[in-house]
This record gives C-alpha cells, sequence and structure tokens, in this order.
C-alpha cells in the first residue's frame, strides 16, 4: 500500500517491513489498529505519522490503510500458515483424589510438598502427570496464549532420572510463548520471571505474574507484553543468579512500548522461595533505574 512493500506476519492487524532507519530486512513491524511500530533491530518505535515522515510519504487515511491491510491478510490465509496442534492426550489430569495410590502420591508430594502448591492451584491451572512411555515420571503444566487455547506445555521431572524439564516437539517454541498470559489484564501490574512455579507464587500477591521460562526474553516475548497484554507497569523478578539479565529483559521491553519497567533485583533465591509478605516487600523495593549490583 502506497508504495512501501510488507509482508504478512500472521496477525490480521500487523505487518513488517524494512526499517527505514537501519535498513534491516522485516524487522519492523507495524500494528494499523494501534498506530504504532517497532523495529526489533534498532529499537525505534512510535506512532504511525513518525514512520510516514521516514517514509516520505503523504497525508495517509489510517483507518483505510488499516482495513486495506486486514483484509489483504485475511484474503491470504492459508492452512499452513496455523501452528502445529499441541494435545495433552499422553498424560492424566490431576484431581484431589490423584492423591491415591504409590506412582499418584509422588506426583503430589512433587507439587504439594516441595513445590509448596495448593489443590486449587493445581485443579486451576489444569496440571497433569503421565505415568508412562517417554514422558514416565513428568509432572504436564499446559501453557496458553493470551486467549486461553493451548499452544505449549511444559513437563517438570518428578521421579528421579531424566531432564529436569522438558519442552514438546510440537506446538509453539519457548521464544513465542509466556506461561501465565491468559490471566494477564491490560493497564494492570505485571511481573515477569523465569519460571513457572515463580510465577504461580507471585500472583498469590495479587499482581499477576507471567514466565519467560528462561532468564533472557525474546523480541516476540517483549512485543507480546508491550502491545498484547499492555500493563501499566511490568516489575521484572529473575532469579538472584540472573539479577544482571534484568536489565537486558528491561531494554526490550521499553523498545516494545512499555513505559514504566521496575527491576526487583533478588539478593538471594528465586522468587518461589518468597512468602507473600516477603514478595511485596520486593515489589515496593523495586526500581526503575539500574543500579547494579
Amino acid at each position: 500500500a502506497n508504495g512501501v512493500e510488507y509482508k504478512r506476519t500472521g496477525r490480521d492487524e500487523e505487518v513488517k517491513l524494512i526499517c527505514p532507519w537501519c535498513s534491516c530486512n522485516w524487522k519492523m513491524y507495524v500494528n494499523v489498529r494501534k498506530r504504532r511500530f517497532i523495529c526489533f533491530r534498532c529499537n525505534e518505535s512510535g506512532k504511525l505519522g513518525k514512520l510516514f515522515e521516514q517514509l516520505h510519504i503523504g497525508d495517509v487515511d489510517v483507518a483505510t490503510l488499516a482495513e486495506h491491510v486486514e483484509n489483504t491478510a485475511i484474503s491470504q490465509r492459508t492452512p499452513q500458515e496455523e501452528p502445529k496442534p499441541c494435545n495433552l492426550d499422553f498424560s492424566i489430569l490431576l484431581t484431589r483424589d490423584s492423591e491415591n495410590g504409590f506412582y499418584n502420591g509422588k506426583v503430589v508430594d512433587y507439587l504439594i510438598r516441595r513445590k509448596r502448591l495448593t489443590w486449587d492451584e493445581i485443579e486451576s491451572r489444569g496440571m497433569r502427570y503421565c505415568n508412562r512411555d517417554q514422558y514416565a515420571g513428568y509432572v504436564i503444566i499446559p501453557i496458553m496464549d493470551h486467549t486461553g487455547k493451548l499452544v505449549s506445555w511444559q513437563g517438570r521431572k518428578f521421579a528421579l532420572g531424566g531432564k529436569k524439564s522438558i519442552n514438546p516437539a510440537d506446538g509453539v517454541g519457548k521464544s513465542s510463548i509466556l506461561y501465565g498470559i491468559e490471566y494477564a489484564r491490560p493497564n494492570m501490574p505485571l511481573v515477569i520471571v523465569e519460571g513457572i512455579f515463580d510465577a504461580i507464587h507471585v500472583s498469590r500477591t495479587g499482581v499477576q505474574a507471567v514466565a519467560l521460562l528462561g532468564h533472557s526474553i525474546s523480541n516476540v516475548q517483549a512485543a507480546m507484553i508491550g502491545y498484547v497484554v499492555r500493563p501499566s507497569i511490568v516489575y521484572v523478578m529473575l532469579d538472584a543468579d540472573a539479577v544482571q539479565d534484568e536489565f537486558h529483559v528491561s531494554q526490550r521491553l521499553t523498545a516494545a512500548g512499555v513505559s514504566d519497567v521496575r527491576l526487583c533485583q533478588l539478593k538471594v533465591g528465586d522468587p518461589d522461595d518468597l512468602d507473600v509478605p516477603e514478595c511485596m516487600r520486593v515489589l515496593e523495593s523495586a526500581t526503575n533505574q539500574y543500579i547494579g549490583v
């Protein structure tokens, strides 16, 4: 449209194009519905008027442009663009009567006594387990997208031997998911942590938390937070041994349009080591200026 070449991103209201600032191919994402853009290479971002000026485009009716982009995207959809389906048919849903039996008892011991979860948390999060084949000995934790649709899962080892955690070969890759995003609400505070159990424990404070499933944040994850969740404040609470990574996470969030990012900088342990009062104190003392450790 308007002489500017663009490509689809998989979202009807969004396109990508060559950045007119850094000239990087297809790293600039433009959301015509929200009328904002961001380049994930040079971090240039802002409103569409700024982009149009850089592209030397004259007056543009943004509503017409948005309609054109979305209609084009819908007309070009193909079944191959849908993510591979992810299912949990191989696993067994955990319920309150699951404590009966030797094998089930080991699962419950892991989740309730070792990870300090409650049955309400186990059931509301749809946790499962597997007792056979390649996933035997793993708790299976579903991972949803922001609409509540299953897109992936993580397996956590509760029995001896094997990897501590596993992820499926199908579904969406780790860099494109955020555990707990379906609970996040726009214009509300949000806490970013590393792991699933961290997110569950922090959410007990009443502030929703999402897990990166690691100590770094991808451009896609940052965009999901900045453009999909749109929180009022983001608290970055990584494990104490990854506190230096909080600054890099905050940089990407800022580039994705998050205006208020605060760093928690734990001195010791992980977020799931904290009880609710301790976690609240950490959030209250978070700073929006990186002070180093």
